[in-house]
């Protein structure tokens, strides 16, 4: 048991405890991590607003899938029906008993931590395979856990001396363990360092179906959920108040957005299955009972990229930069299509107006025209500035319909296929 305080990340607690209370050692970590788990609670609940709180049982703890004995702690309200947990900073670690749980703590990079660059990340990751080499792919993963996590550590108190890594760069690192299960563990170990959280569908991609599920269930489904690209099928337990947060946003969202988006919709409760419309009422008093099963659907341009980052901020927590050119580029990391596009033309000029260009070209309708104009202004200023540096007038028609010549126009160019 002296393994798993040894093998304990102060700076990076995430991961999945099974510790033996009767053992100082083991119950010296549960209590630790409870404090732990205490304080990042607060935390974020003096940080953000009251509907931020993504702990399983809404009680702002870190803990989740918690077990004694291998008897869920957590227990349904006789009344409400909902799941809660006696677990709070007032509850004690027990004498004795086999205590499992799952530590995901709520605390993510800030929003302006950018991802190590590439050249560093390709020595950090030979760095890495060598000492899969030497000792083991887990004690491989440990040693990197602690080089990202720094001294200061991504889930306490962010810290200079953190390596930020992006989810193309996790997905890397994860592609490298042939095992389903250490690919699992690598995405646990590194989520605290993940700053592209929306683009998890990328790191979710290196897991088997098993794994995905797991992931979920331990990481949060409200924290690995992605409020930019909801489209997909969902089965709730609203009972859950996790669960039950992602349902209300989504219904939250299908109001504003135009079109059927809530679809298939059936709810499960009381062992009877029916079909059903979402109800007006649901969006100020969603039921927190019942399993319910639906499809959320965009319709073409339908999306509603304000509403999507004002429901991520104030249901989730997420932060986004404030700098126009910066959220333009968050919607090309949403947005399906554009993004291989945007590499091409990326590659090409230094100057990110470039890509920001290209996304008003693409999808100029998918913005609100007072930002559209807003941006067209300043992109407008921008490039008229760096073609005056190379001695070229600007053509404004070419801008509005594609761009000045020599940059975009390349013949025979890779953009033509897009």
């Amino acid at each position: 048991m002296q393994g798993a305080l040894f093998n304990f990340i102060e700076t990076d607690p995430n991961g999945c405890y099974d510790l033996l209370l009767s053992d100082p050692w083991g119950r010296t970590l549960a209590q630790h991590l409870h404090a732990l788990a205490v304080e990042d609670g607060q935390r974020r609940k003096r940080a953000k607003p009251q509907q931020c709180d993504l702990s399983q049982a809404g009680n702002w703890h870190a803990w989740r899938n918690v077990s004694l004995n291998g008897v869920p702690i957590l227990y349904q309200d006789p009344r409400t029906k909902q799941i809660r947990s006696p677990i709070d900073e007032s509850w004690v670690v027990p004498d004795a008993g086999v205590l499992r749980f799952d530590h995901c703590s709520f605390m993510r990079p800030l929003a302006d931590a950018q991802p190590i660059p590439s050249l560093q990340f390709e020595r950090l990751l030979l760095l890495f395979m060598a000492k899969v080499e030497e000792t083991s792919p887990m004690q491989a993963l440990q040693w990197l856990r602690r080089h990202v996590a720094g001294k200061q550590g991504s889930t306490s108190y962010p810290g200079v001396d953190c390596l930020w890594l992006s989810a193309q760069q996790v997905s890397q690192i994860i592609q490298t363990f042939a095992e389903p299960k250490l690919r699992l563990e690598a995405l646990l170990g590194l989520w605290g360092q993940l700053v592209d959280e929306e683009q998890v569908c990328l790191v979710m991609g290196c897991l088997e179906t098993p794994e995905k599920q797991r992931a979920a269930k331990v990481l949060g489904y409200a924290t690995t959920f992605n409020a930019l690209d909801p489209d997909g099928p969902y089965t709730l337990d609203l009972s859950e108040h996790e669960q039950w947060t992602i349902c209300n946003l989504l219904i939250a969202l299908a109001e504003v957005e135009p079109g059927d988006n809530i679809l298939n919709v059936t709810m499960t409760d009381r062992g009877e299955t029916r079909k059903i419309g979402i109800p007006s009422t649901w969006l100020t008093d969603l039921p927190k009972r019942g399993v319910l099963q639906f499809e959320y659907y965009t319709i073409p341009n339908g999306m509603d990229f304000d509403c999507r980052r004002r429901l991520a901020q104030e249901r989730l927590g997420w932060e986004f930069p404030t700098d126009l050119q910066e959220e333009v580029e968050h919607a090309i990391r949403n947005k399906r299509g554009l993004d291989r596009a945007a590499k091409v033309i990326f590659q090409w000029s230094g100057n990110r107006i470039w890509q920001l260009l290209l996304v008003f070209r693409n999808n100029w309708e998918a913005y609100k025209q007072a930002k559209a104009a807003e941006a067209e202004r300043l992109c407008a200023a921008a490039v008229a500035e760096e073609m005056s540096k190379e001695g070229k007038e600007l053509d404004a028609v070419s801008l509005r319909q594609g761009t000045p010549e020599g940059k975009w126009s390349r013949p025979g160019s890779k953009i033509d296929q897009f």
